[in-house]
């Protein structure tokens, strides 16, 4: 009865004071009176519905005038005109790195993002997806689009240097650290045939960046190999290892 009357029935009254609502706090990093408040709304039904709503609406103006901000001031650039496409482009992309850099609660976008995927994968999230939603979500989600780009790329580099061919059919995942869990990287004496795939791999890569450096994580490889046997050749799909 006290929770409702004090809080159920003032609850947007209390949310949106001008000096100690939701906003307020949220704008001035008031992180205790913040946690008092989530303490307090999720006590009553639905409380806390309005106070997501404020978050992400907090979050939302954030970004948005952090890349306006860095939009105005490519824009006061006394740049020649060509110029003034690029500074834009270079002035977005700070904006968004400022904002979507700023940690949540204590994580970075990176982790949300991890959980957001364990959550998918876990129990299909809250909208109990199906099998093919939840590969479409994943792919949406991390850099394996950049990945496939990737790959594409390095097919088309291999049409064009005839030279270049590795021999075997090679499929490369390049995957940011810091974006997947950490996996040990032994080494490997590698049969000739696969040491050429890793060779013309890396001058591939090399033609798009100068600044990465490759690991090859042999654990997470699949090598599809035709046993040629008198009754008939059978496919075998084992691990790189193996």
């Amino acid at each position: 009865k006290a929770q409702h009357e004090l809080l159920a029935v003032y609850a947007n009254q209390l949310l949106e004071k001008e000096h100690s609502g939701c906003h307020a706090l949220l704008r001035d990093d008031k992180a205790e009176d913040l946690s008092r408040m989530f303490r307090l709304f999720s006590k009553i039904p639905r409380g806390l519905d309005p106070v997501a709503n404020m978050f992400k609406q907090h979050v939302t103006a954030e970004g948005t005038a952090l890349v306006k901000l860095a939009e105005d001031a490519a824009s006061n650039k006394k740049a020649e005109k060509k110029d003034v496409i690029g500074l834009q482009e270079q002035a977005l992309k700070e904006a968004f790195e400022a904002f979507c850099n700023k940690g949540v609660a204590g994580s970075s976008s990176a982790e949300l993002l991890a959980t957001f995927c364990d959550n998918i994968l876990k129990k299909g999230g809250s909208e109990k997806l199906s099998d093919e939603a939840i590969e479409e979500m994943l792919e949406k989600v991390t850099d394996l689009t950049l990945a496939r780009e990737n790959q594409t790329s390095f097919e088309e580099y291999l049409s064009n240097n005839p030279n270049a061919s590795p021999g075997i059919d090679l499929t490369v995942t390049v995957l940011t650290t810091g974006f997947w869990p950490s996996y040990k990287s032994f080494d490997l004496n590698l049969p000739a045939e696969m040491v050429r795939c890793v060779e013309v791999f890396k001058e591939f890569y090399q033609t798009k960046t100068k600044h990465r450096k490759l690991t090859w994580i042999y654990s997470l490889g699949t090598c599809n190999i035709i046993g040629k046997f008198e009754a008939k050749p059978v496919e075998l799909i084992v691990t790189t290892y193996q």
